[in-house]
């Protein structure tokens, strides 16, 4: 009989804050966000390795009991045994989609869409399919600034699978950092970069370099964006575009940055998710 190796966790977006499901997710092998178009429903999933198959009862015990302690109702918690690698989790449920007005974001195993800017994407362990709601507000700000404005130095900060990096490229921007805390989200960009024909320096660190950017673009979260202020306001010389966080932390964001001498120029939102476009105040 074979053992099960993999355990998912996997609970609706509109059950729990991103920052609560990261808490729960902290011990596992990676996570991602998937959206059911059949129930119109978006969840977030997260996979967790296994040693025994005995081992799985005991983890999934503890992970409802994490959940309830966080407000989220049992009904909402599914915790699964998997038998597949956890990479091949996402694909049965992943297919190209299109992201604003020209970009096509699909993996590998999906046929492109005609007339559209070609992001081929494999995630692997890293954030960034284009399934989340500030991926999309992302690429769809980047497209906009540069259909008007174009740059020729970009910063992506915790770059995750380098999505926003290769979109990016793909619109002209000739000269791009991508810097990620995790290993595996440097091994993702440099493995997108190469399957889209692309070229961006890829990084792992955790602080902003001591250079600026015409172009600086952070999808994190809330509080680790309100932390970087200072050092990541360093970085922009013309434009920053944040996201990773919701309508209601939006004052807090632009005040941190603000004392920085950046200015909020424009808000795109999609749910309750927010992008913030930035610039400096003399722009």
């Amino acid at each position: 009989m074979q053992e099960f190796t993999l355990l998912q966790l996997k609970i609706p977006t509109s059950q729990t804050s991103e920052e609560d499901f990261q808490l729960l997710a902290l011990k596992s092998q990676g996570d991602a966000i998937e959206t059911d178009l059949d129930r119109n429903e978006t969840y977030y999933l997260a996979w967790f390795s296994v040693d025994q198959a005995h081992q799985l009862a005991a983890l999934k015990t503890s992970l409802e009991i994490q959940a309830a302690l966080l407000g989220i109702a049992p009904e909402h918690v599914q915790a699964q045994p998997l038998r597949d690698d956890w990479e091949t989790a996402w694909q049965e449920s992943w297919h190209a989609q299109a992201i604003g007005q020209n970009f096509c974001v699909r993996p590998s195993f999906c046929e492109p869409m005609p007339d559209k800017i070609d992001l081929i994407l494999e995630p692997g362990l890293a954030f960034g399919t284009g399934q989340h709601q500030t991926t999309r507000l992302c690429l769809s700000a980047i497209e906009k600034l540069l259909a008007q404005h174009p740059v020729s130095t970009m910063l992506d900060m915790g770059a995750g699978s380098g999505i926003l990096a290769v979109g990016a490229a793909k619109l002209g921007v000739t000269d791009i950092e991508a810097i990620d805390m995790e290993a595996d989200s440097v091994a993702a960009c440099i493995d997108n970069a190469k399957a889209n024909h692309v070229q961006f320096k890829s990084t792992k660190g955790h602080v902003p370099p001591t250079k600026t950017f015409d172009l600086v673009v952070a999808n994190i979260l809330a509080n680790p964006l309100i932390e970087m202020a200072p050092s990541l306001a360093a970085c922009v010389g013309k434009y920053l575009i944040l996201s990773g966080l919701l309508q209601t932390q939006v004052e807090s964001l632009v005040e941190a940055y603000q004392q920085h001498g950046l200015q909020l120029q424009e808000m795109s939102h999609e749910d309750e998710w927010v992008a913030l476009l930035l610039t400096h105040s003399a722009s």
